[in-house]
C-alpha cells in the first residue's frame, strides 16, 4: 500500500510501476523492478525534491500523452508498444528519461533483495572487519595550523 503522502496519483502509480518493468524486466533470476518497489522509492523521493517533482510529473504526463496519441493508453499497450513510446520520450525528453532510468537503478540496485541475489549481501561494508588504509594525517596539518575560521555564536 502506498504512503498516505504520495505524491502521484495512482494512475500516475500505476504508469511509473509499468515503465519501471520496462527499464528491467524480470528473468530467470532476478525480479522486475517494480517487484522490489523502485517505483515507490522514486514517489518517495519526488516528495522533498521540487525540481524532481516537475521533471517527473510532466515527463508521466508526456509518456500518458503519446501513448494516448498511439492510439491507447500506455497501460493497455504490449510490450513491444510500451517500448516505443520510451523510445520516443528519450528521444523528446533526455533529461526527464535520464533521470528516471538513474533513479530507477538505484532503486533497483540498493534494494537488500537485489544485493543478495547478486551477491553483495545487503549490509554496509562496516563493521565486517574489512580493513581500512591508514590515512596521512600529516596533510592536515596546515589547515589546522590556520587556526579557527569560524564565528562563535
Amino acid at each position: 500500500m502506498r504512503s498516505r503522502t504520495s505524491i502521484l496519483t495512482d494512475t500516475e502509480h500505476n504508469l511509473l510501476k509499468l515503465v519501471s518493468d520496462c527499464l528491467i524486466p524480470a528473468n530467470e533470476t532476478m525480479p522486475a523492478a517494480s517487484e522490489v518497489k523502485t517505483h515507490e522509492f522514486i514517489d518517495t523521493l519526488i516528495q522533498n525534491k521540487p525540481q524532481l517533482r516537475r521533471l517527473f510529473l510532466e515527463g508521466i504526463r508526456q509518456i500518458n500523452d503519446t501513448a494516448f496519441e498511439s492510439g491507447e493508453t500506455f497501460d493497455a499497450m504490449n510490450g513491444i508498444d510500451r517500448e516505443v513510446i520510451l523510445k520516443k520520450i528519450e528521444d523528446s525528453n533526455l533529461e526527464f528519461f535520464g533521470e528516471l532510468v538513474n533513479q530507477t537503478y538505484n532503486a533497483y540496485y540498493t534494494s537488500p533483495r537485489v544485493l543478495i541475489l547478486i551477491g553483495k549481501g545487503s549490509d554496509p561494508p562496516q563493521p565486517k572487519g574489512y580493513s581500512l588504509e591508514k590515512g596521512d594525517l600529516s596533510l592536515l596539518e596546515a589547515v589546522q595550523n590556520r587556526g579557527q575560521i569560524w564565528r562563535d555564536s
